[in-house]
């Protein structure tokens, strides 16, 4: 059924359903904070439709995400396991899930972009940044950057919650609040 949505007479149900999907992330992937619109993107389903096919179409299981093998949802496909997957709770065991999860202090940020558990003890929030290969260089580098604007321009005399507003297309935002919060 998902793949019939994909046909050129049905390609409008989609669309819908990403643009609806970007819309509630705020133009972000769901995985890496990375905009949207700076490349190609799709819905990943968060628990693989080979894994649990009853839940194709739930919504809470429909991510907009960055298209790239080296992070994010392409990275988890390839590394993710059935038996990661516990069917009475229909999710993952020992990952956070974007749509349901609360993300609110859960990791902290260095200047080089790498992030890590705020809580050692988080093996949740831990395996979640492997099994997304979330301290790939590429976006180490990238929120590395986005920090150091968010730094320049608070020293720069401007407010927190302009520096947010203003960067919030910009994507990485997490790592930008978690700055802005050490200034």
């Amino acid at each position: 059924m998902w793949k019939e949505i994909h046909d050129e007479h049905n390609k409008h149900v989609y669309d819908d359903c990403l643009t609806q999907c970007e819309l509630d992330q705020g133009e972000l992937c769901g995985y890496t904070e990375i905009p949207l619109s700076s490349g190609k993107k799709h819905i990943d389903h968060y628990v693989k439709r080979d894994i649990d096919p009853n839940l194709t179409f739930s919504w809470t299981n429909m991510i907009a995400a960055v298209k790239d093998y080296r992070f994010g949802a392409d990275w988890k496909d390839d590394h993710i396991k059935k038996s990661d997957y516990d069917s009475s709770k229909k999710r993952y065991k020992n990952i956070l899930d974007p749509v349901v999860d609360d993300f609110t202090g859960r990791f902290k940020f260095y200047t080089d972009g790498f992030m890590e558990p705020s809580d050692c003890n988080d093996t949740l929030a831990e395996n979640t940044i492997t099994m997304f290969n979330l301290n790939d260089e590429t976006l180490k580098n990238r929120r590395a950057n986005s920090m150091t604007l968010a730094r320049s321009m608070f020293e720069g005399g401007m407010d927190k919650d302009e520096i947010l507003h203003f960067l919030a297309s910009d994507g990485f935002i997490s790592s930008v609040e978690y700055e802005l919060s050490q200034v």
